[in-house]
């Protein structure tokens, strides 16, 4: 003999089944306080789900990328992104414990598990602060078309044809110590 469950056990069977999905992204609004993404989900558009992020980490989804969406209570009245990820732009084949910052043009801030931290960048890298100090027992600065130091109007600028040094015009304000 079958024993059928009550009524409410359905009721909540159906509700727990639906307090979360598989998702992909149609649009993100990346406005004042969360953000807020267009969905699709079975045949389903969820028009307005607010994206939860980590404090001090944001980033904003392509269209496209694949993420985890909740239903408060199973009520799909109130969704909420959990995650997000794009497939076609995720670092693959890592191994264990490295941790990758990345981005859809391939710039990538590597923490390895041996210790080195590696930055690659498609375009320029900027570094704007008060004061930048590198402290380490060797530095070295390599580029294959031109190293250049720049301060005010004086400047150093290594290359493959030479050293050229340009200080103001002010007598006495160069000189040069060497063998």
């Amino acid at each position: 003999m079958r024993i059928r469950a009550p009524a409410f056990v359905d009721r909540l069977r159906s509700r727990v089944l639906a307090m979360i999905a598989r998702a992909v992204v149609r649009s993100v609004s990346d406005g004042p306080g969360l953000q807020e993404l267009r969905v699709a989900l079975m045949g389903y558009t969820v028009a307005r789900a607010e994206r939860i992020q980590n404090y001090g980490l944001t980033s904003v989804p392509p269209v496209g990328s694949e993420c985890a969406i909740v239903f408060a209570g199973g009520d799909w009245s109130r969704p909420m992104i959990l995650a997000a990820d794009d497939r076609a732009s995720r670092p693959r084949a890592q191994a264990d414990g490295v941790v990758i910052l990345y981005d859809a043009s391939g710039t990538r801030l590597t923490l390895s598990n041996d210790g080195r931290l590696r930055l690659e960048a498609s375009s320029e890298v900027e570094v704007e602060a008060p004061s930048v100090k590198l402290t380490a027992a060797s530095v070295t600065l390599e580029g294959s078309s031109q190293v250049a130091l720049v301060s005010g109007s004086t400047s150093i600028a290594l290359s493959p044809a030479g050293v050229v040094v340009s200080v103001p015009s002010t007598p006495g304000s160069f000189s040069v110590v060497g063998a």
